[in-house]
């Protein structure tokens, strides 16, 4: 990953050279020289799968139904349970009569519960027998329900006596109804048959936990977490010299609480390769609701997508400065508009969202270079009488380029080039309006070497070919790449010796 795109192709570049270095050069022709030697140096081409195919950069690649290249990334941001912001505090609800209706809005509970059913903790009767003989009491709750029938206990408290009993929570589903009460009725009769009350009695709470609840809930804040997306994909490009023109991003939030949900930032921030920072602006600086399932969907995971792209932030302009990361504070709301609606949450109901990042390769190069080297033998030249090279280049990505062929001695010293200079320009391949490669453009050149060259080149033993490859700039095209954009290189020799 730290080595830049353009290091990668002409890696590809120099492999499919050296498969194909021995192919013959069909352009290069035996004429009336004699004696001729018509001798092929390169035949190669370039494909953009090549260079991708040897580094981790293609893990982020994928095709689409054109078969158009794009940058993906698909990355999990947050995953929580808010359920486990709820929890049921412990509860005494005194009983200051034979019936008790008593609210638990009372309690100031964050969730006001309606329904639930625990999976821990305990129910707890307690009573306090003031009388002078032995009361028995008998008491019902029909909050609490299993089997269809109401929690029922009786205790035989001996005179001047507190007796506590209680059962396992997690045996009784609560249901307090719409209003939310606690109901509980008791009857106390002492030893010789008198109906009393009692001068103390309660129900509790203790230690309950729930795996289901259902109630009201005032607007409540879940923490989501710093979070930060990894850009180690663009580490690839060289800022400046490419232009990425229609990225987008895209949060999918999956929710199975049955709660409105809303997620903002309080801030987010691009980190860059110099140690700086980008502000990231984006839709979540205003919030972001997502739907979530009613009740009698239950626990079924509903999906919601925000497209952050350039007509809703600034992402396209951060993401062309190739940022690290991208770092969000994220701030999650339930019912963030404080509904009096009742609402459901199941103990293990996941609210997660990921970012989609996708930016397809119709880009903008300001250059960028392929240099491949390869074993030439000038010695030969040394008895030539006239020489020339034969150069044809097809193009097939809708770039335009710049060729050079340099010509080395034993110790890679530049001995001369090609061309006076890297000016020779290959168009750039027909494209449509959306950058699409139409049809190749092909460019054959034939250099004679007078007798004060040859006599130089006599010297060589390697040769290197240099391509510059980059964005044409009437109108400022776009140019989309394909895997299967290619770029051919044919090199030859033919040279005319004096006779034996």
């Amino acid at each position: 990953m730290k080595q830049t795109f353009f290091r990668c192709s002409a890696g590809a570049l120099a492999l499919c050279a050296l498969h194909a270095c021995s192919d013959p050069i069909s352009d290069v022709q035996i004429e009336t020289w004699e004696p001729e030697i018509a001798a092929p140096i390169i035949n190669t081409s370039f494909t953009l799968r090549d260079a991708l195919d040897q580094t981790n950069f293609s893990d982020y690649l994928s095709e689409d139904e054109d078969s158009g290249l794009r940058l993906t990334l698909d990355q999990k941001i947050f995953d929580v349970r808010p359920a486990s912001s709820v929890n049921v505090p412990n509860l005494l609800v005194p009983l200051l009569d034979t019936v008790t209706r008593y609210n638990l809005a009372d309690e100031d509970l964050d969730f006001g519960l309606n329904k639930a059913q625990f999976t821990d903790g305990y129910i707890l009767y307690r009573f306090t027998n003031d009388k002078t003989e032995t009361v028995t009491v008998d008491v019902t709750t029909p909050s609490f329900m299993s089997d269809g029938l109401p929690l029922r206990g009786i205790l035989t408290i001996p005179a001047g006596e507190t007796l506590a009993d209680s059962v396992p929570a997690s045996l009784y589903e609560m249901d307090l109804g719409d209003e939310g009460e606690v109901v509980v009725d008791y009857s106390a009769t002492t030893s010789s048959g008198e109906q009393v009350k009692l001068i103390f009695g309660a129900i509790s709470l203790s230690s309950v936990d729930f795996n289901y609840a259902e109630g009201t809930l005032a607007a409540l804040d879940v923490d989501l977490g710093q979070d930060s997306i990894e850009l180690d994909m663009l580490e690839v490009f060289e800022e400046g010299s490419i232009e990425l023109v229609d990225a987008t991003a895209k949060l999918i939030v999956s929710n199975e609480v049955g709660v409105p949900f809303a997620i903002s930032t309080t801030e987010s921030v691009a980190n860059l390769r110099d140690g700086s920072v980008a502000v990231f602006n984006s839709p979540l600086s205003e919030g972001f609701a997502f739907d979530y399932p009613s009740m009698a969907e239950g626990q079924t995971a509903k999906t919601s997508e925000l497209i952050i792209d350039n007509t809703t932030s600034n992402f396209v302009e951060v993401i062309n400065k190739f940022p690290t990361q991208l770092k969000m504070n994220l701030l999650g709301q339930a019912n963030p508009e404080d509904l009096q609606e009742r609402f459901f949450i199941h103990r293990d109901a996941r609210l997660s969202g990921r970012i989609e990042l996708d930016m397809p390769l119709a880009v903008r190069f300001n250059g960028f270079e392929i240099n491949e080297e390869f074993a030439f033998d000038g010695s030969s030249l040394a008895e030539a009488i006239e020489a020339a090279f034969v150069l044809n280049v097809d193009n097939g990505f809708g770039l335009q380029a710049q060729v050079q062929v340099y010509f080395k001695d034993d110790a890679g010293v530049t001995i001369d080039s090609l061309f006076p200079a890297l000016t020779e320009i290959i168009a750039s391949a027909e494209v449509d309006e959306l950058g699409a490669t139409l049809s190749s453009t092909q460019l054959r050149t034939e250099i004679e070497l007078p007798s004060d060259r040859l006599a130089a080149l006599s010297a060589s033993r390697a040769a290197s070919v240099k391509l510059r490859l980059f964005s044409p700039e009437e109108g400022a095209q776009v140019t989309r790449l394909y895997y299967d954009n290619r770029l051919g290189v044919q090199l030859g020799a033919r040279v005319t010796t004096r006779p034996f």
